[in-house]
């Protein structure tokens, strides 16, 4: 169980990084709703890796987050 972990904080690591240089590349605008779709692809894998209920009023919930982002980043 000891090396799941392990390579679990490595990817959470390059996650954090990836996201990182994203904010330092891009303009805010454009990075901000990008890293803030990580709420829909939550809710997909929660839906399809462990079968959560309520799939489609989870993505309403979360495409709508992400539009709000884009709607303030746009602003």
């Amino acid at each position: 169980r000891r090396p799941e972990v392990g390579r679990v904080g490595v990817l959470v690591a390059a996650a954090q990084h990836l996201t990182a240089v994203s904010f330092q590349t891009l303009p805010a605008s454009v990075a901000s709703p990008l890293v803030n779709t990580q709420a829909v692809v939550a809710v997909v894998l929660g839906a399809v890796l462990l079968d959560e209920p309520r799939f489609g009023t989870r993505l309403a919930a979360a495409a709508l987050a992400v539009t709000g982002v884009a709607i303030i980043s746009l602003a």
